[in-house]
């Protein structure tokens, strides 16, 4: 699944009560991704993207307006990401923070279930540029892989 030629997805965002060290937020919640998104099929466990303001307006969490919860899909270790990202900052170039997460999905009529461990990954937008470069402006692109 995934890789370069694969379709952009469309993922609807929804309405959904998150809690972040026992304080409650309403937030925006949508899928995120192509190739991880179909590498997570069979385990459930999918990537997602939170936005703070989707319903809130100006509401953050430690700074943040949104941020992503990485599956892990292709890491037993669950820590390649996190080291890679404090290892190019440690080398001064910048990189997203992280953090580890525990999340819990309930869903209306069908229970909570346990995904797991997650990597909650801050944004390349905004807040990190004003933090590295001392404004927002410029421009910011993310890289597609081209089909071979």
């Amino acid at each position: 699944p995934g890789g370069g030629g694969m379709p952009q997805r469309d993922y609807p965002v929804v309405r959904a009560e998150a809690t972040f060290d026992g304080k409650p937020l309403v937030v925006g919640l949508r899928f995120k991704g192509n190739s991880t998104f179909g590498m997570t099929a069979q385990s459930g466990k999918r990537p997602f993207k939170i936005d703070f303001n989707e319903y809130v307006e100006k509401q953050k969490l430690a700074g943040q307006s949104k941020l992503s919860l990485n599956p892990n899909a292709a890491d037993a270790s669950q820590i390649r990401e996190t080291v890679a990202y404090e290892l190019f900052r440690r080398m001064k170039v910048p990189a997203p923070r992280t953090a580890f997460a525990t999340v819990r999905l309930a869903v209306e009529g069908e229970g909570e279930k346990n995904l797991g461990l997650y990597t909650l990954v801050e944004n390349v937008d905004d807040p990190l540029l004003l933090r590295h470069y001392g404004e927002d402006k410029g421009l910011l692109l993310k890289p597609a892989m081209v089909p071979g």
